[in-house]
């Protein structure tokens, strides 16, 4: 199951990149929580889709799913051994 990436999940995800710069942060959030696209969310912050795209594709797919599986494991129901 997929997950919708809150600004919570954002955080935790961030918190496991070298990510700092505060611009970059803000149009991830744009594009992620927000729902804008890349080249948007970066132009919003003066970011070129170049840039931005190599963190958004990482979040996507190698952290965010990540998160995913752990949410499930921890809503999937315990078994009596």
């Amino acid at each position: 199951m997929s997950y919708p990436i809150t600004d919570e999940t954002l955080d935790l995800i961030l918190k496991v990149t070298r990510i700092e710069n505060a611009d970059m942060i803000k149009a991830l959030r744009l594009h992620f929580v927000e729902g804008q696209s890349q080249a948007a969310a970066g132009a919003a912050f003066g970011i070129k889709r170049q840039q931005i795209s190599p963190h958004i594709k990482r979040i996507r797919d190698e952290l965010k799913p990540i998160f995913d599986d752990y949410a499930e494991a921890v809503h999937r129901p315990k078994t009596q051994g």
